[in-house]
């Protein structure tokens, strides 16, 4: 048999799962995956050989053959109660920040559950997001570096009974469609729930800062001209970089540009606002009255820990970076939010939803059309009828202004259009995630606009 005909046998089951595979790699494994299959781009005879034992072995009787061989190791840690947390994307500050937040709520919360037992967590080295955070974890579970013994213990995982699974996300091989997104929302929701249930009853914060990082966050802050006694707030725009695997998702990005109102208000009431992110993200060439950290000499791992530990609250938007603040138990302004009601956050918590609109009569659309259409299951595209608005600037101030009411006075009462808007999106559904407010004079600015019927 000819080699295209060996191909062509595999084509089908190999261009089903390319999207999965891709969701995993990035955006650059992915079109070069496509350009591979579509024939613009070389491949060789060595590397289609390689891909095709990966397929063979993925769904061929030597899968089966190690899950069998497992058996007896997986048995041993059964019996000495050892289990193995799975499905946590530990390459994601997002995923590593919440995942094994929502498992320690899950163990305290259902002790009996989880009682008399040793949990794992593997970790890849190379693919942390964030080192010092995944640390800040050991007191509740132990963790492995080594691709040796991960590797080993996640064939031993393929066993139910010695795996516990802590992802947002549905499983490995769910196809990334309207179910992969319903499921992840109501797995989401649950997370959420949990993790409310866990602060209420004993802390709004997960994990707590060594002593050491303490000590030097201190002795940055004075390089990055932030004095003992002065506040500050951490903003993340959550900006496209070089070389992010999220560069896909254009209508959930910003730019730090969208938030030079909202830092000249910040500043001008005597606070600071330090700019987060990645050392690659654009440097600010405006001259703005703001703290460019990730251009700064005391960028790393920890510092970006200490910083969010340490600020009055948290300006973000749907990036994974809002998640630390999240376990921190920072207050949280989160801007330009979509699909709209899909937040982290908690009760005392403020949003604000960027707004959509149609690109030929350029007419903003309402909640109902918004449901109608089914964006809220709009995680990484958007329909090409619809464009997105950011955030004003008036819209951002406002919002922080309800914040600092917020933070003095104590959260009011929910008034009418807050309940109206909740109505649309009852909590815990496919759409609702948690009991985060929207801003209260967004709700009112565009009372008409969303509202109507």
């Amino acid at each position: 048999m000819s080699w295209v005909n060996i191909s062509s046998m595999y084509d089908a089951r190999w261009k089903a799962h390319l999207t999965l595979i891709c969701f995993a790699k990035g955006t650059e494994s992915m079109a070069e995956e496509q350009k591979i299959l579509s024939g613009s781009l070389p491949d060789s005879f060595r590397d289609r050989l390689k891909r095709l034992w990966n397929r063979f072995f993925r769904f061929s009787v030597l899968k089966h053959l190690l899950t069998l061989l497992c058996f007896p190791g997986a048995m041993l840690l059964y019996l000495f109660r050892i289990r193995i947390l799975i499905n946590c994307k530990t390459s994601g500050i997002g995923h590593l920040a919440m995942e094994p937040a929502w498992f320690i709520a899950r163990k305290t919360l259902y002790k009996k559950r989880f009682k008399k037992k040793f949990f794992v967590l593997l970790i890849n080295e190379s693919e942390v997001a964030n080192r010092c955070l995944a640390e800040m974890f050991k007191s509740n579970f132990c963790q492995f570096y080594s691709k040796t013994i991960n590797w080993m213990l996640e064939q031993v995982a393929r066993y139910e009974f010695i795996s516990v699974d802590i992802g947002v996300a549905p499983p490995i091989g769910t196809p990334l469609d309207r179910n992969f997104t319903i499921q992840r929302n109501q797995r989401h929701a649950v997370m959420m729930k949990d993790t409310q249930a866990y602060r209420n009853r004993y802390s709004k914060s997960f994990v707590q800062l060594p002593d050491k990082i303490l000590k030097k966050g201190r002795d940055n802050l004075e390089i990055l001209g932030i004095g003992k006694n002065d506040w500050f707030v951490c903003l993340h725009a959550g900006e496209v970089t070089t070389d992010s695997i999220w560069n896909y998702e254009l209508f959930r990005r910003n730019q730090v540009g969208d938030y030079f109102d909202l830092i000249e208000y910040i500043t001008g009431i005597g606070g600071k606002v330090v700019r987060m992110g990645h050392q690659k993200v654009p440097a600010v060439t405006q001259k703005v009255p703001i703290i460019d950290y990730p251009r700064s000499s005391v960028w790393s791992d920890w510092m970006d820990i200490y910083l969010i530990h340490e600020c009055k609250y948290f300006i973000g938007c749907q990036s994974g970076l809002q998640l630390v603040a999240v376990i921190l138990g920072k207050p949280l302004l989160l801007t330009n939010i979509i699909p709209w009601p899909m937040v982290n956050g908690y009760d005392g918590d403020i949003y604000l939803p960027k707004l959509i609109r149609l690109k030929e009569t350029g007419d903003y659309i309402s909640i109902r059309e918004y449901l109608d259409n089914e964006l809220h299951l709009a995680q990484f595209t958007m329909p090409d009828r619809f464009e997105v608005v950011p955030n004003s600037g008036e819209d951002l101030i406002n919002a922080a202004k309800e914040m600092e009411e917020y933070l003095k006075n104590g959260l009011p009462e929910e008034d009418d259009l807050q309940r109206l808007w909740k109505s649309f999106f009852p909590s815990g559904s496919q759409c609702q995630c948690s009991d985060v407010r929207v801003s209260a004079s967004f709700l009112r600015k565009y009372e008409d606009v969303l509202f109507r019927v």
